[in-house]
């Protein structure tokens, strides 16, 4: 008759980092049976549970490399070092997700960043070119019975011309810029339909002016403070990619 071996309750104490090789070993020896524990004054987790953590932190380290483009090999000297240490899986997990972290924020900022730079730099040039038709700001838009179009259209004066058999209250501004005619066109709400149709036969290109519906008063003005809001958002972008570069570095 089988009869069961008499086993005794045993509690292995050691640092986490040698954790795994120590299982496996005592698996290889079959002279244990580990079971999950009860958390008491010697909590040592359960068997194997750091492989959900090493993995959850290998994948953060993925993105890291892969978010900061590193392509070349570690430093042989600074792997030597870093097993020297040997970190806990604890003080692993902490010190990469400190790194995830940081090096999201500073990415997150610097995306920021770049499209305040670019929607700055659009502003700009649209104000530039609107700066040349010597209205203020503020008249290309918020009027309740008038519509405004403006941009580049091919041969204005055909188009003038049929426009008078369609209505003849409206106002025109134009100038010629790199031989094309950039104008601005008031027409009355109720003739907005034709006034687009005719525009489109014109071959028509207009310049999107929502960006600057809520400014008013002098482009000169707009143009010198929207300049020296570009200048310090370039300077931030520098600034956030050299920490982008110094963490790279360090990490």
């Amino acid at each position: 008759m089988l009869r069961p071996l008499e086993m005794s309750k045993i509690v292995i104490v050691g640092p986490d980092t040698e954790m795994e090789k120590t299982i496996k070993a005592l698996h290889k020896m079959n002279i244990m049976h580990i079971v999950d524990h009860k958390k008491d004054d010697l909590d040592i987790g359960q068997p194997l549970e750091n492989a959900e953590k090493l993995s959850e932190i290998l994948v953060k380290t993925r993105s890291l490399v892969s978010q900061l483009d590193i392509k070349e090999s570690p430093d042989p000297e600074k792997l030597k070092e870093l097993r020297k240490r040997k970190l806990g899986i604890f003080k692993l997990e902490k010190e990469t997700t400190t790194i995830d972290t940081e090096i999201s924020n500073i990415l997150e900022e610097l995306r920021t960043t770049n499209t305040d730079i670019k929607n700055k730099e659009d502003l700009i040039k649209k104000l530039e070119l609107l700066k040349l038709l010597n209205l203020t700001a503020d008249a290309y838009s918020g009027y309740k019975t008038l519509d405004n179009f403006t941009g580049y259209i091919k041969n204005l004066e055909d188009f003038s011309e049929v426009l008078k058999k369609i209505t003849t209250k409206y106002h025109i501004k134009n100038h010629e810029t790199n031989k094309k005619q950039l104008i601005t066109l008031f027409v009355e709400k109720n003739k907005s339909k034709e006034v687009q149709d005719l525009l489109n036969m014109h071959q028509f290109i207009p310049i999107e002016t929502t960006q600057i519906s809520e400014l008013k008063g002098d482009i000169t003005t707009h143009l010198s403070k929207i300049n020296n809001e570009l200048d310090s958002l370039i300077k931030k972008e520098i600034r956030l990619q050299k920490s982008l570069q110094k963490s790279k570095k360090q990490n």
